[in-house]
């Protein structure tokens, strides 16, 4: 979780009593930013402190900004159906960075691995998305 606990560790991090921040930290890994600047942009969009973002908002913040692109990632099912549990989902999103939702939680996957603290890993991917810095495609 090395992206996670940068952004846990971030100097620039707003708060340290900061909570149901999910979507700060997910936006920042996913799209390699500070926690300040997530948080600022997650606040733009009608964030409160201490209070969770909806999916939608929180995608528009991407969607909005000419630095990302966003692709919808369509592999969130096994083979009799049902959704993939959030546990092994870096299984399927072996490269690049993802923004992933499931029910009331926002968490990010880099490279395969899972960003995220929260013990709710038996809970089913209900979308995910993978976040492209238009900067890193120039390279």
């Amino acid at each position: 979780m090395k992206y996670f606990n940068e952004i846990m560790s971030d100097t620039y991090r707003v708060s340290l009593t900061e909570v149901n921040d999910c979507s700060v930290i997910a936006l920042a890994i996913s799209c390699n930013i500070s926690y300040d600047t997530s948080y600022r942009w997650c606040r733009a969009v009608g964030r409160v402190a201490n209070k969770g973002l909806a999916n939608d908002p929180l995608l528009s913040i991407i969607r909005d900004n000419d630095a990302y692109t966003l692709t919808r990632f369509k592999d969130l099912f096994n083979p009799n159906g049902t959704r993939i549990a959030k546990l092994i989902v870096g299984q399927r999103m072996r490269e690049g960075r993802f923004l992933c939702f499931v029910d009331g939680h926002a968490f990010s996957v880099v490279d395969g691995e899972v960003q995220d603290s929260s013990q709710r890993d038996g809970l089913s991917v209900m979308e995910a998305y993978q976040v492209i810095s238009l900067s890193d495609a120039a390279e």
